[in-house]
């Protein structure tokens, strides 16, 4: 086990990213030259790699740090013009222990935090300050002090560690970084004297961390893997509380009749693990196995969360039940993932429901389209694999969110009007949904409430 959690940490040290283009309305922001702080070592790259199902709309710097004896590191930085940002720590099995999110950050003075709901997005002053120290976290949460990270684990301080810092929806034309520097690293001494940061960019620039990753993963062919991921129908949605569970889970199409099944999930679930895959702490998940053998094309709906809608610049940070949402249809065997869309992204009719039809390119209905209230998702070049949807900081009062699920099977439950029910069908049949799957918005309307109603059972 430390072998293998070795190997996933060196994974991550390459950096987070992802490959593919997503087919949707809102297209996410053009790839740049990464211009960064030495400490910041890598920044995802779709050409390197595309691992620990990442989402394309998010963006990711990878930084080591090592906190002299006694001393600090600081890191000041500005918000940028985008939907989220978020610092998280993470442990060797790559859970993530501490977190940072930016509505938790108070701005420097003189300064506007844009996060905040109702607060200006668009201000100049915008500047921000955190610590980051090698203590334990204080037991008593009230205890802890404002803009602090804390890098000890269970007590015990730990002067080092990885970092990763998280953008999500740049505004409109800005950087991947959201038209702001990266957070810069200063370290100081006991006392207060500064250390300098090593000058390793060219370095850095040389090895091109990652280099190569996307082709040895698809060279492995893991995709072949003995992993089950066979379908349900109706999709069966579970919940990701750790990798662990997610493991056993998998093995549910073969023993999942047997008593011990049901223990093994309840041991995983009360193991204690917590989070995964370098997941972030502010977002939740549910997941679910697809596979041709059901059928040619999937098909589920839901009642739409409100989330806040900023891609084009809004001018104030609105409140909403969720900050972000999104979709994502995933390879399982090796975390890659096919295709994404976000909340944006998705289709509505007049009650803020949505429809999403999932299918090879060559297999898309003629009537997936937006104008026929369809949002169409790629389910990429395997017969088998998996769809991920996301939930980001639910607000208090949202109870339908992935967050609120704590105990196994209680999806529907939970969710609510908000669970996305599914279930398969062919390009032949949900043509047949529309008057004329082929004519403009009035005609290809699709009206999919009795396959929807099937889902429901």
């Amino acid at each position: 086990m430390r072998i293998v959690r070795a190997g996933l940490l060196a994974l991550c040290l390459a950096g987070c990213g992802g490959n593919g283009e997503p087919e949707a309305d809102v297209a996410p922001p053009q790839a740049e030259a990464f211009v960064r702080d030495c400490s910041w070592l890598s920044h995802e790259d779709p050409e390197l790699m595309n691992v620990f199902f990442p989402d394309t709309q998010a963006h990711y710097w990878l930084g080591v740090f090592a906190i002299p004896p006694g001393g600090e590191l600081l890191l000041e930085g500005e918000f940028p013009h985008a939907r989220y940002m978020s610092f998280n720590l993470y442990d060797p099995t790559l859970a993530p222990f501490e977190g940072m999110n930016d509505v938790s950050i108070v701005p420097d003075a003189g300064s506007v935090n844009p996060f905040v709901p109702g607060a200006a997005r668009d201000g100049d002053a915008r500047r921000y300050t955190l610590r980051v120290v090698a203590e334990a976290a204080p037991e008593d949460p009230a205890q802890r002090a404002p803009n602090t990270l804390y890098a000890g684990i269970e007590g015990i301080p730990v002067p080092g560690g990885v970092i990763m810092y998280r953008i999500y929806v740049p505004d409109e034309g800005a950087s991947l970084a959201g038209n702001v520097d990266l957070p810069d690293f200063r370290y100081f001494l006991p006392g207060g004297s500064e250390l300098p940061v090593p000058d390793a960019c060219a370095f850095l620039e040389q090895t091109r961390l990652g280099s190569g990753l996307n082709a040895q993963l698809a060279s492995m062919n893991l995709s072949v893997a003995p992993i089950p991921l066979s379908p349900t129908d109706p999709l069966d949605w579970k919940r990701f509380h750790n990798p662990l569970l997610t493991v056993v889970e998998r093995t549910g199409p073969v023993i999942g009749d047997l008593p011990i099944y049901d223990t093994l999930r309840g041991l995983a679930l009360d193991s204690g693990l917590q989070g995964g895959f370098m997941s972030n702490r502010d977002n939740a998940y549910i997941a679910a196995a697809i596979n041709n053998s059901a059928g040619e094309l999937l098909v589920f709906g839901a009642q739409a969360p409100t989330t806040p809608r900023t891609y084009e610049g809004a001018p104030v940070m609105a409140a909403a039940q969720l900050r972000y949402l999104s979709i994502c249809t995933v390879d399982f065997p090796t975390q890659r993932y096919w295709d994404c869309l976000y909340d944006e992204q998705l289709q509505r009719d007049g009650q803020d429901r949505y429809l999403v039809v999932i299918s090879h390119a060559d297999e898309r209905p003629a009537n997936a389209r937006p104008e026929c209230g369809v949002t169409w998702l790629n389910w990429g070049p395997l017969s088998a694999a998996a769809v991920i949807l996301r939930n980001m900081l639910p607000a208090p009062g949202f109870l339908q969110a992935v967050q609120q699920i704590e105990a196994l099977d209680t999806e529907r439950e939970v969710m609510q009007d908000y669970y996305p029910y599914g279930t398969y069908t062919d390009r032949v049949a949900f043509e047949a949904l529309s008057i004329d799957p082929q004519g403009g918005a009035d005609a290809c309307r699709v009206d999919a409430s009795a396959l929807l109603q099937r889902a429901r059972g």
